[in-house]
């Protein structure tokens, strides 16, 4: 699975049956950012054994710095 997280940075986590992950990510600029998640499954019903997907996430509004 890739997340970009709309600002030109991404991560990058790989799972197996069951497994689950969080995700977090800090901007640097004040701005809208739109996430977008890739996923990419084995599948040996596809002739390239891959089922390819991509979904927005949804739309993050920075408006300032967080306390440090």
């Amino acid at each position: 699975m890739i997340v970009e997280w709309g600002d030109g940075q991404g991560d990058i986590a790989s799972f197996n049956p069951g497994d689950s992950s969080e995700f977090s990510h800090s901007y640097s600029n004040v701005g809208t950012y739109n996430m977008t998640a890739f996923i990419e499954v084995a599948d040996p019903t596809n002739p390239l054994g891959v089922c390819k997907q991509s979904f927005a996430v949804g739309t993050v509004r920075v408006k300032g710095r967080g306390p440090h």
